[in-house]
């Protein structure tokens, strides 16, 4: 859960109300991080890249600290797959390939929808993964934090995110 709320905060500082994780074992957590978007990304666009990257950011997390893949974040994937399918289809420049009214998509474009997504996906991937890697020191204490106390509230958050120098997305060269 340290990944999603270090990402949500990294691209929309406020935007996290509570992040919790729970479990009895390391190999049995799960959680959960609640937010709400600021005034300024509600725009669709923004809502659905920022929900894309910050779906992949529990895996990316796994993997940027302990070098493998967080098998435990299907349904994160299955969600992030989900918004790029939708977005492809109809909120980007994508969507021109793909007219609304003819209903069922063809074959062909559900092979073109299929592979436009997992580029995306692949993309996003690597955008979330070095967002993370840049602010490392922030993924850190939102996960010692989170060790400590399960729950972390928004003055929390804006507590351990006030020691740290934050890295935006917009600063690496992606």
């Amino acid at each position: 859960e340290a990944g999603h709320a270090a990402v949500q905060e990294i691209l929309a500082p406020g935007s996290v109300c509570f992040a919790y994780a729970f479990g009895k074992k390391a190999s049995d957590f799960d959680g959960f991080v609640k937010t709400v978007y600021p005034e300024s990304v509600i725009n669709r666009a923004h809502w659905n890249q920022f929900e894309v990257l910050t779906a992949l950011a529990g895996r990316a997390a796994v993997d940027l600290i302990y070098g493998r893949v967080d098998c435990g974040s299907t349904l994160d994937l299955t969600y992030a797959r989900d918004l790029l399918d939708s977005t492809i289809r109809y909120d980007s420049e994508y969507s021109l390939l793909f007219p609304r009214d003819t209903g069922d998509l063809s074959q062909d474009s559900k092979a073109l929808t299929e592979k436009l997504a997992m580029s995306e996906m692949l993309r996003a991937y690597q955008q979330v993964k070095a967002l993370l890697a840049a602010n490392r020191e922030f993924l850190c204490k939102i996960a010692e934090a989170l060790a400590e106390k399960k729950i972390l509230l928004a003055a929390d958050l804006r507590s351990l995110r006030e020691g740290c120098e934050i890295v935006p997305l917009s600063e690496l060269n992606l």
